[in-house]
């Protein structure tokens, strides 16, 4: 495989990883609404579930907070793969890909 096939197939492969950017700007969007509404919850004295599948709101809410630091580190390597991707579509552009 030539260089030029290899890049093009990581060009590819980076492009898909993209993509996944606006779900996960949702997802931390999500995550971090119900952490606000399971805070008012507390305030409120509103009881958890009994069938939750969270044996507390500290536990739910904890389980989110590591949720958003995955989506947030994703985020971050999102990009790195965008400025990869900036690089190699130069290097295809000047090769005359």
């Amino acid at each position: 495989m030539s260089t030029k096939e290899i890049i093009e197939k990581r060009v590819k492969s980076l492009t898909i990883s993209i993509k996944r950017e606006k779900a996960i700007l949702q997802e931390l969007e999500s995550d971090r609404a119900t952490i606000q509404r399971i805070r008012e919850w507390e305030e409120t004295g509103v009881a958890l579930a009994s069938d939750s599948h969270y044996a507390s709101y500290e536990e739910w809410k904890s389980s989110l907070q590591k949720q958003i630091k995955r989506g947030e580190s994703s985020l971050e390597n999102l990009k790195t793969k965008k400025a990869e991707l900036e690089a190699f579509q130069f290097y295809l552009d000047k090769i005359g890909a």
